[in-house]
This record gives structure tokens, C-alpha cells and sequence, in this order.
């Protein structure tokens, strides 16, 4: 108790900038001081004196009220203003600004107001009524099928132009062999492949900018085989588009962007901007094309449709129906486990024992993994391979020549 009094006292504690979270925390703030109607500017920073004087109720009548249109709900006020999952995010995001986030709420004490049971359990009730039908519609995405997944590469090849034949189908198979985020693609850099000495046949990289991703242990390296299906293999395509994209740039940095711009706040501009590029193509030369939309088969309610998460989760869907353990894939995808478990970090399989993070990634090889050599009678040293078919990579990587191994045969 004396520990917890001591934290409530803390007097280091200044408004966070979160720019993220603001917009809930103003959105709370206009609720608790009449201002609905007349909301505060998203750039008002409020005191700390105004934080502590927040308690359960406020927390519980503010999401009551964004997700029933009313602060003191009846069982027969349906929550059909917002999902339970933007409740927590909501809440998440004002516990993330109070003075004492880290102290849990005590009744005549004080702490977090946005730690309370009754919180807890208004939540829990909006996700029993969304069970039934009496909540607001799921916006999730589903899942690709098999059949999309494939279109997407194919439609995409059947262009003339670099970006479309090359680049976006290595961004969506570089996405869909790690199970990560496009935008966690569209940060990597030219560099970060490189060879493995436990398994020369292999590349290894590291998802570095992952969400869940705060320490150096939650992004060991992560396993790229090839696959027996070319048109999904991974190394080959890597191979192919790698050597053309140094030839066009030298001396770029980043693997799918030459944009080196850096934001406001010290963002890398490239990296946002090629996520943004590769939306609005999907969406003009795939998505809406009549033979991609000859696939769908589901109709209803229920259908969501597809977006940008659809190739991240038709992975984890594909690892999860061929025997993987939840947390194998996990570890693969860098996600979050339950209660806010860092699965990266529980599961942390050490450099010389990395079979979870192989295990999973021979499920996404289409045909099985394979790993590439010449055939028998073909009598050529790795000189002429290096400056005859990859003759910038071997540039560029000169120093790795496992990498340059694996992506000659490739």
C-alpha cells in the first residue's frame, strides 16, 4: 500500500505526446466536461490535476455513451455505435495519458480509473450482445482464399511497368512468407537479407519494425526459404527483382523505395509512401477487376470482403490448417498473444535451434521447400555466375557471399 501511494505522488509525470491516442482523450475530456456538441481541439493539452479528477464512472459513461448513444444504458440499449474492440482501444489509449496508468485503481485511494472491473465487464457485455446480432457490424476483413492469393500475383505480373510486374508481387510474397504487416515490408532495406551459416541454402532477415517489437530478443532472425511453386517462391523472386532494382539504383537503401525523405517527427517518408502506392494498385489492378471478383463465393452479412490485412491472415490461416501450434505462428507473425503476452519474446527460440520459425515457414512454400542447385552435367564456376546473371548483386553484396549464393542458383 505504501508502494502505491508512493506512485500516486509521482510528481515527473507531464501530458504525453501521443498523437495517436489524442483524439480519445480529447473525445473523453468533452464527454466528462459537457462539451459533446462543442468538443475541445485536438491539440488542447490538458492538466494533471484534470487526469486525477477522472474516476470509473466518467470511464464507464463515456464508452457507454460512445457505444450506446447513452451514458446510463438499459438492457435494451444495443450497443450499435462501436465495437467492443474499439471500446478497449479507446480506453487503452486514455490509460496510456493518465499520471498513474501503471497504478491500479483503489476505491479511496485513486490509480487508473480506467483500471476498474466495472469497466471490464461493461465491455464484456457489448461483446455478448455483438454475439448475438444486437451490436454494430464487424468491419474486419477476411481472409485471401488460395485462388485469390494467386490472382492477386498474377494480375499484377500481367502488367508491362516495373512496379507492377516486380516490386508489388515481392512486397506481397515478402509479406506473406514472414506473416507480417505491409507496412513492416515497406521499411526493410536493402541490406537486411542476408546468408545464413548454420544453412546455406537459406536467406535469414529480421522484422525490426513489427508493433510488437520493442527489443532486440523479440526480432531474432527469421528463416526465407524458397519454394517448390516458382510463382510463390520467395528467393526467386527476390533473386529476379534484387538485381534489376540495384541496377536501377545503386546505392538505394531501402528495398522497395528510393524516397529517403525523413518526416516532422523524424518518420521515414519512403516507407509510408510506398504502403500508400501499393494500396491504391491493389485496389485499382486487382480488386476491382472482374476476374478477381469472379472468386468471391460468400454472400450475407457476414462478408466483410478483403483489404490489406487479407494476405497476412490467409498466411496464418494457411500455417494454422496444416498442424502449426498457435503460438508457432505466432512467433512467425510477431503478434501479440493473449492478455498482452509478448508471444516473441515467451517463445523466444535461440539462433541455433530456430524450429518454429523454419517449421511455420515450410507450411507457406507452396509444393513444399525446396533448395536450389545446379544440375549435374552444368560445369560453370561461381565467377561467371556472379558477373554473368547477378552481376549487382554480387556488387552490392560482396561481402556475403552466402547471400549471393543463394540468389545466383535462385
Amino acid at each position: 500500500m505504501a508502494e502505491a501511494a508512493a506512485a500516486l505522488e509521482d510528481d515527473t509525470w507531464v501530458h504525453p505526446d501521443r498523437p495517436t491516442h489524442q483524439h480519445c482523450v480529447v473525445s473523453l475530456m468533452s464527454f466528462c466536461h459537457g462539451r459533446t456538441d462543442n468538443p475541445y481541439p485536438k491539440s488542447i493539452q490538458f492538466s494533471k490535476q484534470e487526469f486525477l479528477e477522472l474516476r470509473p464512472s466518467d470511464i464507464k459513461r463515456w464508452l457507454a455513451f460512445r457505444a450506446c448513444g447513452n451514458p446510463f444504458p438499459s438492457e435494451s440499449d444495443n450497443p450499435t455505435g462501436e465495437r467492443a474492440a474499439s471500446l478497449l482501444k479507446a480506453k487503452h489509449a486514455v490509460s496510456l495519458c493518465m499520471p498513474n496508468g501503471h497504478v491500479k485503481w483503489m476505491e479511496g485511494i485513486g490509480g487508473n480509473p480506467t483500471q476498474h472491473v466495472s469497466i471490464t465487464q461493461f465491455v464484456g457485455d457489448v461483446e455478448r450482445k455483438e454475439t448475438r446480432g444486437l451490436g454494430r457490424k464487424a468491419n474486419d476483413k477476411r481472409a485471401y482464399r488460395e485462388a485469390e492469393h494467386f490472382k492477386v500475383l498474377e494480375l499484377f505480373r500481367s502488367q508491362e511497368d516495373f512496379d507492377h510486374k516486380w516490386k508489388y508481387p515481392m512486397m506481397t510474397l515478402w509479406s506473406h512468407h514472414l506473416i507480417h504487416r505491409l507496412d513492416d515490408s515497406c521499411h526493410f532495406k536493402v541490406d537486411d537479407p542476408h546468408g545464413s551459416h548454420a544453412w546455406p541454402f537459406t536467406l535469414l532477415t529480421k522484422t525490426k519494425w513489427s508493433k510488437n517489437v520493442k527489443t532486440k530478443q523479440q526480432c531474432p532472425d527469421q528463416i526465407i526459404l524458397g519454394s517448390s511453386k516458382w510463382k510463390t517462391c520467395t528467393l526467386m523472386s527476390l533473386a529476379n527483382y534484387l538485381e534489376m532494382w540495384l541496377e536501377m539504383n545503386h546505392n538505394a537503401t531501402h528495398l522497395f523505395t528510393t524516397d529517403e525523405r525523413v518526416g516532422p517527427k523524424g518518420k521515414p517518408l519512403g516507407p509510408l509512401n510506398v504502403n500508400k502506392q501499393h494500396a491504391n494498385r491493389i485496389k485499382a489492378v486487382v480488386w476491382s477487376t472482374d476476374e478477381f471478383k469472379s472468386l468471391e463465393d460468400e454472400v450475407g452479412d457476414d462478408n466483410n470482403g478483403i483489404g490489406t490485412c487479407s494476405n497476412r491472415k490467409y498466411a496464418a490461416d494457411r500455417c494454422d490448417k496444416q498442424g502449426a501450434e498457435t503460438h508457432q505462428v505466432e512467433y512467425r507473425g510477431r503478434w501479440t498473444g493473449e492478455n498482452g503476452q509478448r508471444v516473441v519474446k515467451k517463445h523466444y527460440v535461440s539462433s541455433d535451434n530456430p524450429y518454429a520459425d523454419a517449421y511455420v515457414a515450410s507450411l507457406l512454400c507452396d509444393n513444399g521447400p525446396t533448395r536450389y542447385k545446379l544440375q549435374e552435367g552444368i560445369d560453370v564456376n561461381d565467377n561467371w555466375l556472379y558477373s554473368e546473371v547477378i552481376p549487382n548483386i554480387k556488387r552490392r553484396f560482396g561481402n556475403d557471399l552466402r547471400l549471393c549464393q543463394v540468389l545466383v542458383l535462385a
